[in-house]
């Protein structure tokens, strides 16, 4: 049923991409009026293309000599595939790097209807014009040289592939050091405002003994000046651990905050003005404001950027 050998699955998964990153990036780089280097990978491979397209083959080769089955195997297949995939990318770096939340008939944001029939037309295009050529390609290959071409291949591909995963995790743990030092700083300012000296220790007292009874009553008062994406409970933990402080050390602990989350922000570099190259779309709903503000930070780096390249 399934004529390939393993290493020509391989291959194929590899050409296939590369065959995307091309289309893709140079789809971008027109819209953009700029080359883009398209894809969650720093070389040239769309690895979402590649797992699809050997998604879209496993599904159609059985079903070949029907072009409505290849339609709707294909579709579905690479529909489910690029779901898991969009749900563990946010799940894992907390970010969507890409997002049908404003598109007809949409799962969470990660298929949605027209993305589907186009996975259904790739694939009889792929299935009956392209794969074609590529598996003509492929087979003639001999085996030994076929072997070290995915030995190679594989090497660069694991290093590339680990090195983007280093990138993503680390702006993935950027987002919660920042959404944890933001949801910190809304507490103090809410308490600051709130309090003064003489009846903070009286209101600590209060929190504490009636936490449990008082919870949401003490949320609804203040959920309107901490915005909505922070965690209650975590509020609430900030509340306990920060009660009884005086308004000068509250004041000392937020200028503290404010400088080293700038200080943090001020170090995203490179790889940050390169993801919002390749993903200027890009969101995260979990770290929502979180990650508008980081986004603001990686703007006005990639501006001073440009400008000191026009000056040159």
């Amino acid at each position: 049923m399934y004529p390939y050998t393993f290493v020509q699955w391989i291959l194929f998964f590899y050409c296939y991409c590369f065959l995307g990153w091309c289309i893709e990036s140079s789809i971008v780089s027109f819209k953009q009026k700029r080359l883009v280097n398209r894809g969650f990978l720093h070389g040239p491979m769309l690895p979402i293309y590649g797992s699809g397209a050997i998604m879209v083959l496993i599904c159609t080769i059985p079903v070949k000599e029907h072009v409505l089955l290849v339609y709707f195997f294909g579709m579905i297949g690479a529909t489910l595939l690029e779901y898991i995939t969009g749900y563990a990318m946010e799940k894992i770096l907390k970010v969507r790097y890409w997002d049908y939340s404003n598109r007809f008939m949409n799962l969470n944001g990660h298929i949605c209807f027209v993305s589907s029939l186009f996975w259904g037309v790739l694939s009889i295009f792929m299935t009956y014009v392209v794969h074609g050529n590529v598996e003509k390609i492929i087979l003639e290959i001999p085996k030994n040289i076929a072997f070290g071409i995915v030995v190679v291949i594989t090497i660069v591909f694991g290093v590339d592939f680990y090195d983007s995963i280093k990138s993503a995790l680390d702006l993935a743990n950027l987002l919660k050091q920042v959404q944890k030092m933001r949801l910190e700083l809304a507490v103090l300012a809410t308490i600051l405002k709130e309090d003064t000296v003489d009846n903070l220790k009286e209101k600590s007292v209060f929190l504490l003994e009636n936490m449990k009874e008082r919870s949401s009553e003490i949320l609804d008062t203040i959920k309107e000046k901490i915005p909505e994406e922070f965690n209650h409970q975590e509020i609430l933990e900030q509340l306990q651990t920060i009660q009884g402080k005086r308004v000068t050390e509250i004041a000392k602990r937020m200028k503290a905050l404010q400088s080293e989350k700038a200080e943090m922000l001020k170090h995203i570099g490179t790889k940050g003005i390169n993801f919002l190259h390749k993903y200027p779309r890009a969101n995260s709903i979990s770290l929502k404001g979180t990650f508008e503000e980081v986004k603001v930070t990686i703007e006005e780096k990639l501006k001073e950027k440009n400008k000191r390249r026009e000056e040159k």
